[in-house]
């Protein structure tokens, strides 16, 4: 069975991200099952569900283990088929989104609202598909701001199982302990005694740690040995099985506590070339039609989620249009800039100017074209032709106007 490991830590959107969970997983072949290990206080919130979105579509068993997921972290864990929570007090923390850094006037304010109620909305119906409690009282607890144990995590649906925590080292075990609390040191070093045999009780067996703190004993390799394919591995006295990436990057790959497979450190460059391959087979474009049907800068642009609902403000972003501009919008939908189709070149603002004053212009002139011919229609005639000079004010002797 080949198990993809996932770490996901610190503040997602910035120590974790969609392309680093991506390249994670692609770093393994042929995974059979995903496990996404989760000690993380949260982030931002878009870049959370986009990671609890990729998780779900990799089509494979998963099982997240939450040693501490806190606000959206906590939305990424409940992807798990298998949802584990570490033994402990406050082991998770869900709460409604809040807007960070938020400034202007009370019409910005009042779309930051408008939007935060929306995101408020989606996370209470995100909860209800898998909590057996109903919609007021799951808004409740994330308006609560609420911290769970793992025995509370239990009970009320967001998690599975309970696990104790790994007991974490820093250091490699130079003796490992035996029945009666002798050491297999010890033990040689008496049975060599006996025998009337010198050994050197200085050479000790090789343990080394993966990154999640499992320990594994190499009993034939001494301290300082490089483990190779055939070598044999225990943990805790079992023999090892299953895959375990080290601190240098490698990953160990055991069967019935032999090493089968060492799988090589993803280098930069291999990096660069799984990155490639995830963005894309990620890529994927959706289409929606825009209420609007005019596209200027300072148009706050909307589309209808489905047919017969309200119109949504769209988020900011960059969006192609079927003309092949593209219009970028800020977080109220509204477009700041405009990019020609590849191209063309995009019209300068002097252009832009010209155009307006020859609409005018046009306007003007069929005004005038207008009030001539109701003019001839007046007196009864045709055959007054006004010329351009005679269309232009004379001049005349300025007199003063007094009021009356």
């Amino acid at each position: 069975m080949n198990k993809a490991t996932i770490y996901i830590s610190g503040i997602i959107g910035q120590d974790t991200t969609l392309t680093d969970v991506i390249r994670q997983y692609k770093s393994y072949k042929d995974a059979t099952s995903v496990e996404a290990i989760i000690n993380s206080p949260g982030g931002n919130v878009d870049q959370g569900q986009s990671i609890y979105t990729y998780l779900r579509n990799i089509g494979l068993p998963i099982t997240t283990v939450a040693e501490k997921a806190y606000s959206i972290a906590a939305s990424i864990f409940m992807a798990g088929d298998t949802r584990i929570v570490m033994e402990g007090e406050k082991v998770l923390m869900a709460h409604m989104p809040f807007a960070d850094k938020v400034s202007g006037g009370s019409s910005v304010l009042e779309a930051y609202s408008k939007q935060l109620k929306e995101i408020e909305k989606s996370f209470v119906d995100f909860y209800s598909l898998y909590l057996e409690l109903d919609k007021d009282t799951i808004r409740n607890l994330l308006e609560s701001e609420i911290f769970l144990s793992s025995k509370e995590a239990i009970e009320l649906g967001f998690a599975h199982e309970v696990t104790a925590p790994l007991q974490a080292v820093a250091y490699y075990e130079t003796e490992t302990t035996v029945k009666n609390n002798m050491t297999i040191t010890d033990t040689l070093a008496a049975i060599a005694k006996k025998l009337n045999i010198k050994t050197d009780t200085s050479i000790v067996a090789l343990v080394l740690q993966d990154v999640a703190g499992v320990e594994i004993n190499f009993p034939d390799l001494a301290e300082g040995d490089k483990p190779e394919v055939g070598d044999k591995g225990e943990i805790d006295g079992s023999p090892a099985s299953g895959e375990f990436k080290m601190p240098e990057g490698e990953t160990y790959v055991f069967e019935a506590g032999e090493i089968t497979e060492i799988k090589e450190a993803v280098t930069e460059e291999k990096e660069s070339e799984i990155l490639g391959e995830s963005q894309i087979a990620e890529v994927s474009k959706w289409e929606f039609s825009i209420v609007e049907e005019t596209f200027e800068i300072g148009t706050q642009l909307h589309y209808r989620p489905e047919e017969g609902e309200d119109p949504v403000t769209v988020q900011a972003g960059e969006y192609e249009l079927e003309d092949g501009r593209r219009v970028l919008t800020d977080s109220d939908g509204i477009i700041r800039f405009i990019k020609e189709k590849e191209g063309e070149e995009a019209p300068t603002q002097i252009d832009a100017l010209m155009e307006k004053v020859e609409a005018l212009y046009g306007k003007k002139l069929a005004d005038q074209e207008a009030e001539i011919v109701a003019l001839k229609k007046l007196i009864g005639t045709t055959d007054i032709e006004i010329t351009e000079q005679a269309q232009q004010p004379t001049n005349r002797t300025k007199t003063t106007n007094y009021l009356r």
